[in-house]
């Protein structure tokens, strides 16, 4: 079986922390961001691994979010 872990930071630097754990997220495609740690005035850019009986993926090439 495959997971994924999204792992995100706020637009303003390169270091990249989890926000989602790998434990059980089978489509990061419909992960939605909620909660006290989103700034609705800041961009910010995601990547995702996937996680296998291996280990861990690469990181996905970025994709930057920008406020609305």
């Amino acid at each position: 079986m495959t997971d994924y872990a999204i792992y995100w930071n706020d637009g303003a630097g390169t270091i990249f922390s989890e926000k989602v754990a790998s434990t059980g997220l089978i489509d990061p495609l419909e992960y939605t961001f909620t909660g006290a740690d989103v700034d609705p005035d800041k961009d910010y850019q995601v990547q995702i691994k996937a996680r296998n009986a291996v280990g861990l993926s690469a990181s996905s090439s970025s994709l930057l979010i920008i406020s609305a």
